[in-house]
């Protein structure tokens, strides 16, 4: 369908999006505290998810041999 290429495009046209949104955001205090949540739950899943699926991935091929 749309190829890897295309993905990656698409991911980091969403990056920049997102980062160009960034100060829009940070004026209103309330929301601030809201984001800086946001953000840190998005970033522990991130190092999570790289973490679990590398052992799984580890495991899986241990199992195979």
């Amino acid at each position: 369908m749309g190829g890897k290429k295309n993905e990656m495009k698409f991911l980091y046209g969403l990056l920049i999006l997102s980062i160009g949104f960034l100060p829009v955001l940070m004026k209103r205090p309330p929301k601030k505290d809201w984001l800086f949540a946001y953000m840190f739950n998005a970033i522990t899943n991130i190092i999570l998810d790289k973490w679990v699926t590398s052992s799984l991935l580890f495991f899986v091929l241990i199992l195979s041999c």
